[in-house]
């Protein structure tokens, strides 16, 4: 039973190691320069790889301001739902350690299918990105065009209402006004011609 454990220990840690080697590249961009975090060979306990293993993710929480935020989420999380951490084992106790990582089997599992998604997640061509950014300065040049034309347009309407307010002033108010002068003129003449015409009657019926 010891020994199936102890196989199924190893194998866990295998394909967890595998996963932190690619945690570590996408990452920093290159894998852990520490051989005792690669060190699989069958001499070597399950405890030394687990503490190898802890010393990685040490090092990552600490060069990763990302890692840090995920571990504080991770801990107000298990915090809110009240769930006590486990004791620490002793590392000396490879049994101990062993049934340690089984407990927590699949939580790798988990764990490694989604580092897996993120792994097969494909990455969008870069050809349509660089052709995007090429066409920032047309786009910046395209902007700046339909801005100047957007202030003609303002000028425009300007002086199209100037326009109309003076053809409104002229042509129809002005003319309004001109035809009410002629009118009264109009009267005025009317009105002379009645007198000089009246004047004459009297003139002619006194002779």
């Amino acid at each position: 039973m010891d020994s199936n454990h102890s196989r199924l220990a190893r194998q866990t840690l295998s394909l967890l190691e595998e996963r932190l080697k690619k945690l570590q590249l996408l990452i920093h961009g290159t894998e852990s320069d520490d051989s005792s975090a690669r060190d699989t060979s069958p001499a070597t306990t399950v405890t030394v790889r687990l503490q190898a293993v802890d010393k990685a993710l040490n090092k990552l929480e600490q060069e990763s301001t990302s890692i840090k935020e995920l571990l504080r989420l991770h801990k107000n999380q298990r915090a809110d739902l009240d769930i006590v951490d486990e004791h620490r084992v002793d590392q000396d106790d490879e049994s101990v350690a062993a049934a340690l990582v089984l407990s927590h089997t699949s939580q790798f599992q988990s764990t490694a299918s989604q580092l897996r998604s993120v792994q097969d997640a494909p990455v969008p061509d870069s050809s349509s990105s660089t052709h995007v950014i090429a066409q920032v300065p047309r786009m910046k040049q395209a902007l700046a065009r339909a801005e100047r034309q957007e202030q003609q347009m303002s000028e425009l309407r300007a002086q199209s209402a100037a326009i109309i307010s003076r053809w409104h002033q002229v042509g129809v108010l002005g003319v309004g006004e001109l035809v009410s002068e002629w009118d009264d003129r109009l009267r005025d003449a009317e009105r002379s011609i009645r007198q000089a015409q009246a004047r004459r009657k009297r003139e002619v019926e006194a002779v």
